[in-house]
């Protein structure tokens, strides 16, 4: 009996296995046939997932530019709703003009008043114009001839006559003073523009001018004469028999100086110059 009970489990176990066995290579054989086909149909959609990122980031940059639009188009709305206020304010005020009307006097003495000032008009243009010949028949010298003190001068290459001071420092002719310190009034530490166009006081100190002394010299000969005078009393002085500068392409360098000389005699104190510089110059 208990044989036949042992026999029964081991068949019983034998069909188990067996079952089992048919059961697991059946289903690893499903399984295999199953991805398989689930691949070959999954294939594609894997395939277009990059494509659909793609999309999808241009779907949220169009979104934002939607969005941006659709500020702009509010602004842009706002402004015509400003502009059309300020034309119906506009268009207020001028009704308000045309209802207010010139009086009476007023439209009177209109005329009258164009007619005075065509009239004065025409008297100031025709005084500019005579301004403008008298001035075109004056000649003026170009240098200080026998004057001092101060005199106007026309030079070639400077459109409008300059004043300049002439003095009679060596006792034989007036020279033309390029520049003189007197006191401490003036700054002559300035910039290149002012010392191309002079600057300064021409009863004290000043600079005559560098584009002035280039036309000075470039027109005709000059020799230079320098002062100087100390506190105490010291007198110093040098003579070139000639001297040019460059114009301002060159820098206004100087270009050509003359034979040195020494005055012969002590001149007469004409001005104290406290320590100053006096550069003054003459035509030969």
């Amino acid at each position: 009996m208990f044989s036949k009970y042992i026999l029964l489990l081991f068949l019983a176990f034998a069909i188990k296995k067996s079952f089992c066995e048919s059961f697991c290579h059946n289903t690893k054989k499903l399984d295999s046939e199953c991805a398989s086909y689930c691949y070959e149909a999954c294939k594609p959609l894997l395939q277009m997932a990059p494509e659909c990122y793609r999309k999808d980031a241009e779907i949220a940059k169009l979104k934002d530019q939607v969005a941006e639009l659709r500020k702009q188009i509010a602004i842009q709305e706002a402004k015509d709703s400003l502009c059309i206020s300020q034309r119906s304010v506009v268009s207020e005020i001028k009704a308000l003009f045309d209802k207010c009307s010139m009086p009476d006097k007023m439209k009177d003495t209109t005329p009258k008043l164009k007619a005075e000032t065509i009239l004065k008009e025409t008297k100031v243009t025709e005084l500019t114009q005579f301004k403008s010949k008298f001035n075109e028949s004056i000649s003026y010298p170009d240098n200080c001839e026998q004057s001092t003190g101060i005199k106007t001068i026309q030079v070639a290459g400077i459109l409008r006559p300059f004043q300049v001071f002439c003095d009679n420092i060596t006792n034989d002719f007036p020279w033309i003073v390029m520049q003189r310190r007197v006191g401490r009034t003036v700054d002559f530490n300035n910039y290149w523009y002012n010392y191309a166009n002079g600057f300064g006081d021409i009863n004290g100190s000043y600079f005559i001018g560098l584009e002035k002394v280039f036309r000075l010299t470039y027109t005709q000969p000059y020799e230079l004469y320098i002062h100087l005078e100390a506190f105490d009393g010291t007198i110093g002085h040098a003579r070139y028999n000639h001297f040019l500068i460059s114009r301002e392409t060159g820098q206004y360098r100087l270009s050509q100086l003359g034979n040195f000389t020494v005055a012969i005699d002590v001149l007469p104190r004409c001005q104290v110059l406290g320590g100053t510089k006096v550069a003054i110059f003459q035509a030969i």
